[in-house]
């Protein structure tokens, strides 16, 4: 085979593969890049409760617990209030036990 062609040979080879490693990367940049970011985990330390006191209020005299709500974050977070539920512990003898010490 002459020099000349087997220096072609090898010259599109050389190239034929850089344009594939090329385009290897590219695609695996953009598939990447494209992927959807997981969540952040929720941050325990975010936003902190600090408890108020126990009152009665309203035609039943229900118990309101009322609890001050601390924002660590820059971020505003807003709930639902009807969505949040109240559990109690009923004490032996049909009475909630003391709540705070």
């Amino acid at each position: 085979m002459a020099p000349w062609k087997s220096i072609l040979l090898k010259s599109l080879g050389v190239g034929v593969g850089i344009g594939i490693g090329i385009s290897l990367c590219v695609g695996t940049f953009a598939w990447y890049s494209s992927r959807p970011q997981p969540q952040k985990p929720w941050d325990a330390n975010a936003i902190t409760a600090t408890f108020e006191h126990v009152d009665t209020g309203g035609d039943n005299r229900h118990l309101r617990f009322l609890y001050s709500l601390e924002n660590h974050t820059d971020a505003d977070y807003r709930t639902d209030t009807s969505i949040l539920q109240v559990s109690a512990v009923v004490g032996e003898k049909g009475n909630l036990p003391d709540l705070v010490r």
